[in-house]
């Protein structure tokens, strides 16, 4: 079992700190919640998972989109288009929302990590730090009620990390992050879920989890 007991509930506007050493379980925990987890992984799915009130088991992650939006470690993985613009324009696009408003939409998320001026950019010609900073822009441009974060600085420094996760406390929605800058993470999350060996060891306020 990648995940064995686990039990919670976020509420909005909540950000959490994912924490655990390699292997816990956090990754699986964040692709559960965004309904990759069996849709797109496969395996055994015990149990019940609900965000938004939609049913994962029964609700597909192309489903989800909108109401779901994650950026994960490895950028590379994520981006589908040529165009740094384009790929954040991608997401608004499978939504559905008018061509009138994607571009606004894209450029004002663009604006708010900081890379405005990456807009034209080849993804390919990115470096991996300018990546991620895309893919939470796309992320973001969704406005999305819950956004999960995977290692999602794993590329940049310290200055741009700061940068990129400034953005996401911005955001207002429900943030799951899972960061190996453990005291950056705390300093942002209100509350603490401690994974170890697939199973919740700690489900704890930040200052509760400190002492």
């Amino acid at each position: 079992w990648a995940l064995r007991g686990v039990s919670m509930r976020i509420e909005p506007g909540e950000v959490i700190a994912l924490l655990g050493p390699s292997g816990s379980g956090k990754s699986t925990l964040l692709r559960a919640l965004a309904g990759l987890v069996p849709h797109f992984h496969g395996g055994r799915f015990a149990g019940r998972v609900e965000v938004a009130g939609l049913d994962t088991r029964r609700t597909r992650p192309a489903e989800l989109a909108g109401v779901v939006a994650s950026v994960f470690q490895d950028p590379e993985d994520q981006v589908v288009m040529a165009i740094v613009r384009n790929e954040v324009a991608f997401g608004l696009e499978n939504l559905g929302v008018l061509p009138t408003e994607i571009g606004s939409r894209a450029t004002a998320a663009l604006d708010r990590v900081g890379v405005a001026q990456l807009a034209e950019r080849r993804t390919a010609e990115l470096s991996g730090g300018e990546l991620q900073r895309t893919c939470l822009a796309s992320a973001l441009a969704l406005e999305p009620r819950l956004l999960l974060l995977d290692e999602p600085t794993s590329q940049l420094d310290e200055d741009g990390a700061a940068a990129f996760l400034s953005a996401v406390v911005e955001s207002e929605c429900a943030v799951v992050l899972s960061e190996h800058r453990v005291g950056r993470a705390l300093a942002l999350a209100s509350r603490v879920l401690y994974l170890e060996d697939g199973r919740v060891l700690a489900d704890a306020a930040v200052d509760d989890a400190r002492d």
